[in-house]
C-alpha cells in the first residue's frame, strides 16, 4: 500500500472526520425523527444560534489550551464586557464607544489574568477561577439583582438576521475562524504556539519569548469574550449578573470534543469549528425532546470526561501494544 493511500485512510479515519460524522449523523437523525422542525422555516436559525453564544470564545480558548493553560473567568469577562458596555450607552448614546469600551475592558480583564499567570508563575486554573470570581463580584455589587437593556438596537442584527438565508452570526463566526486558522496554522506566531505549548522551557532557550506570547494569548481570549458579549446581548437584548454562569465550561468542552488537548501543543481549528456545531446540533435537539437545561449540563459534563480520557487510554494502549509488536517483529 503506497504512502499517499495511506495518509488518506488514517485522515478518514482521524479524530476531525469522526467529529463530522456524527455532525452529518445528527443531521440524519433530526431529519427522520422530527423533519417537521428540521425543514420548518427558521429552525436551521434557531439550531445556529443554540451554538454561536459561546462559538466565539472557543477561537481565544484553543490558543489557551494549546500553551497548556486553561481559562475558567471567560463567562465573568463576557459578562464584565456587557456591563460596561450597556452603561456606556446609556450614558453616551454612542454604540461605536460603547462596543469598543466592550473590546477594551474584555482586553483589559485578559491582561490582567495574563500578567499574572506569565509574570508571577502562577498557575492558570488557580489565577482564573479567582479572577472569575472577582470579575463578577465586582458585575453584582455594581448591579445588584437589577438588569441592563440599554443597548445598541442594531446588536439584534449579530444573533437574529440573515444574508441569502445564512445567519449572520453563522457567517461572523466562519470569518473569525478563517482569521484563526491563518494565524494557527500559516503564520509565525501559530508554530510558536505549538513549540511553547510542547516544551516551554526548550521554546524559552530558543529565543521565544515565552512570557510576552503567554500573556498576548490571555488578552487575545478577553478580546474574544468581550466580542462575544455582543452577541449574547444580541440574543436576549440585555443582562444582569447572573448570566453565562456555566459558559466557560460550554467553551473548554467544545474545544476539547473538538480534539485540543488540554496537556498543551495539539489541536487545531477545524476540529473545534466542529465541535462548535455539533454542539449546537446536540443540545438544540436534546431541547425539542423535553431535555431539561440541568439535564444537559451533566451531558456537557460527560463529554468533557470522555474527550479530555481518550486521549489518555489511547497512548496507554498503544504503549502496551508497541512492545509486544515489536517482540513479535524481531522473533
Amino acid at each position: 500500500m503506497s504512502t499517499t493511500l495511506t495518509k488518506k485512510i488514517s485522515f478518514l479515519f482521524s479524530w476531525e472526520m469522526i467529529l463530522v460524522y456524527v455532525f452529518l449523523l445528527l443531521n440524519i437523525l433530526m431529519m427522520v425523527y422530527i423533519p417537521h422542525i428540521y425543514f420548518a422555516s427558521g429552525s436551521f436559525s434557531m439550531i445556529v444560534q443554540s451554538a454561536m453564544i459561546p462559538a466565539m470564545m472557543v477561537f481565544g480558548m484553543i490558543f489557551i489550551l494549546l500553551l497548556g493553560n486553561i481559562d475558567v473567568s471567560v463567562a465573568s469577562i463576557m459578562l464584565m464586557s456587557a456591563m460596561v458596555m450597556g452603561y456606556v450607552y446609556g450614558a453616551t448614546a454612542n454604540s461605536v464607544l460603547a462596543v469598543t469600551a466592550a473590546l477594551i475592558t474584555g482586553m483589559l480583564c485578559g491582561l490582567f489574568n495574563g500578567l499574572l499567570i506569565s509574570r508571577l508563575d502562577l498557575p492558570a486554573v488557580i489565577v482564573t477561577i479567582a479572577s472569575s470570581m472577582l470579575f463578577r463580584g465586582i458585575v453584582k455589587v455594581i448591579m445588584g439583582t437589577t438588569s441592563l437593556n440599554t443597548y445598541p438596537k442594531w446588536l439584534k442584527i449579530l444573533s437574529w438576521d440573515s444574508v441569502a438565508g445564512i445567519p449572520v452570526s453563522l457567517l461572523a463566526f466562519i470569518g473569525v475562524g478563517i482569521i484563526f486558522g491563518l494565524l494557527l496554522h500559516a503564520s509565525r506566531f501559530g508554530r510558536i504556539l505549538y513549540a511553547e505549548g510542547n516544551n516551554p522551557v526548550a521554546a524559552e532557550y530558543s529565543g521565544i519569548r515565552t512570557k510576552l506570547i503567554k500573556t498576548l494569548v490571555f488578552v487575545i481570549m478577553g478580546f474574544m469574550a468581550g466580542l462575544c458579549s455582543l452577541f449574547y446581548i444580541g440574543l436576549y437584548t440585555g443582562m444582569d449578573s447572573s448570566a453565562g454562569i456555566g459558559m466557560e465550561l460550554d467553551v473548554i468542552a467544545i474545544c476539547a470534543l473538538g480534539g485540543v488537548s488540554t496537556g498543551g501543543g495539539k489541536g487545531n481549528i477545524f476540529g473545534p469549528v466542529v465541535a462548535t456545531l455539533i454542539y449546537g446540533f446536540l443540545f438544540y435537539m436534546l431541547g425539542l425532546f423535553g431535555v431539561e437545561a440541568n439535564t444537559r449540563k451533566i451531558i456537557t459534563g460527560l463529554i468533557l470526561i470522555i474527550t479530555v480520557s481518550l486521549p489518555l487510554i489511547r497512548d496507554r494502549l498503544s504503549r502496551k501494544i508497541k512492545p509486544v509488536y515489536t517482540a513479535g517483529k524481531r522473533v
